[in-house]
């Protein structure tokens, strides 16, 4: 197992392990997370968004539709990967912080550009992909939120690729 999936780990079980739940009355009934997002691919740092929608639909445990974006280029040729999932996620309500994980299994349109001679010549290609991973969000108020969070995305090609992915950003909280 690589290093920074060993600590993504670690992280999130003492994440968990510390948390003090509040009562249910008190957790939102879904939530939208807007942020940036760093993957690191095989092509190298590709920089671009995530959003994601989650719905507690059992207490803790929810579901969560996630989209992300990221973009780069290496040696003239240009790099686009997109992912589309959704899952399960299962969330320790605080009054201050909100460790969570959870699993997601979905799909990733990969895309690669070169132009020569003011030709543009592209491809895409659509895998099956899946993440698994978690997070924490900081309270900033009765709406808002901060996260961070961090997951091993998985994408099942011709060779199969998988690397670790994180991102900040912001989380507005619907309450019941």
């Amino acid at each position: 197992m690589k290093s920074h999936v060993r600590a993504l780990l670690v992280v999130v079980s003492a994440a968990l392990a510390f948390a003090a739940p509040t009562e249910a009355a008190d957790a939102p009934k879904a939530d939208l997370y807007a942020g940036y997002s760093y993957h690191d691919a095989e092509e190298g740092g590709l920089h671009g968004w995530r959003a994601t929608l989650a719905w507690d639909q059992w207490g803790k445990l929810g579901l969560v539709a996630d989209v992300s974006g990221h973009y780069g280029s290496a040696e003239g040729v240009d790099f686009d990967d997109l992912t589309f999932m959704g899952g399960l996620r299962f969330a320790l309500h605080g009054k201050t912080v909100t460790p969570f994980v959870y699993g997601l299994a979905g799909g990733a349109l990969a895309g690669t550009s070169v132009t020569v001679f003011a030709v543009s010549i592209s491809e895409s290609e659509t895998h099956f992909a899946w993440a698994a991973g978690g997070g924490l969000d900081v309270r900033l108020s009765d709406r808002w939120a901060v996260r961070a969070q961090a997951d091993y995305l998985r994408v099942e090609a011709d060779r199969a690729e998988g690397n670790l992915r994180v991102g900040v950003g912001v989380v507005y909280r619907i309450r019941k």
